[in-house]
């Protein structure tokens, strides 16, 4: 298969043998497997520490199946450890304009957001996707990063309006939300609530 291959590349002893087979793959046009392969290719040049390889073999996994959320978020991530911010941050808005529902898509994306420094667009556009624990945790984080406290707030309403039973964990973000909005008589009231053990 294509992945046993690559791990036959990358636990080579002579790196630059296993650069020059994925350059050589790279520049086959005819080559099969459409864009997995070209990912895969990708993320091999990576891990073989060469970055504009991987980028170019992300972008070709993109030009083969433009409509394909999985290439944009990877070749948003390899623009992104390549110091690209604003290229990774366009693939990964037309990831999620591929995917608006998809929550790993959105909160790959938030994550970009909030190293960007703007928490609370990453807080806001996972308010896009339903609601559950790790969506809300999430925007809780960004919202605390933001000290936006009506945004707090609503994260902490939603939290809250979630179905039961609620875990400790939940229990425990509430009461640190209203910890976060100054509102001390809440926090405890949320904190008594968390299961002893």
């Amino acid at each position: 298969s294509r992945r046993m291959v690559g791990q036959v590349l990358l636990a080579g002893s002579e790196p630059a043998a296993a650069v020059a087979v994925v350059e050589q793959l790279a520049a086959d046009s005819s080559l099969p497997g459409g864009v997995e392969t070209r990912m895969l290719l990708s993320q091999l040049a990576q891990q073989l520490r060469q970055p504009e390889l991987a980028l170019k073999l992300a972008k070709a996994a993109v030009a083969t199946d433009p409509a394909s959320a999985p290439a944009l978020l990877w070749q948003g991530h390899v623009a992104l450890r390549s110091g690209d911010r604003e290229g990774a941050r366009a693939a990964f808005e037309h990831a999620v304009s591929l995917a608006p529902d998809d929550k790993a898509t959105r909160l790959t994306y938030a994550a970009l957001l909030n190293e960007l420094g703007e928490s609370a667009a990453a807080a806001s556009t996972l308010s896009e996707v339903a609601a559950d624990d790790e969506v809300l945790a999430a925007r809780a984080a960004y919202a605390a990063r933001s000290a936006d406290k009506s945004l707090l707030q609503r994260v902490a309403r939603e939290l809250e309006s979630l179905p039961g039973p609620r875990p400790a964990a939940r229990i425990e973000l509430l009461g640190q939300l209203a910890e976060l909005a100054e509102d001390p008589r809440e926090a405890l009231r949320w904190y008594r609530e968390v299961p002893r053990g």
